[in-house]
């Protein structure tokens, strides 16, 4: 049970940010859909993998503390997509 508060509701939660983002840019001309994905294939395997080695390597801790840890782990990449589409919208309103 673990494993699926740590690893699984994490990557999930990340997926659904990366998607909603992803369809919030298409068809609008914007190319940030198109980063959002690129950026989002490597990272998605990337921090689950780092959140299962976390999980296994670290038995005790509380498993309520490594689930907010293993959160901010997946949350770095879709806070830096977030930004990315702030900044865009802006720089349209902007030009």
């Amino acid at each position: 049970m673990r494993y699926v508060y740590c690893v699984v509701i994490p990557l999930l939660l990340q997926i659904v940010t990366v998607y909603i983002t992803i369809k919030m840019n298409t068809g609008n001309g914007s190319w940030l859909g198109l980063g959002v994905l690129l950026l989002a294939i490597p990272t998605l395997p990337i921090t689950t993998l780092i959140n299962a080695l976390r999980t296994k390597s670290k038995p005790d801790i509380k498993t309520i503390v490594l689930f907010g840890q293993s959160l901010l782990i997946a949350y770095i990449v879709p806070f830096i997509i977030v930004a990315l589409y702030t900044v865009s919208i802006f720089f349209e309103a902007v030009i």
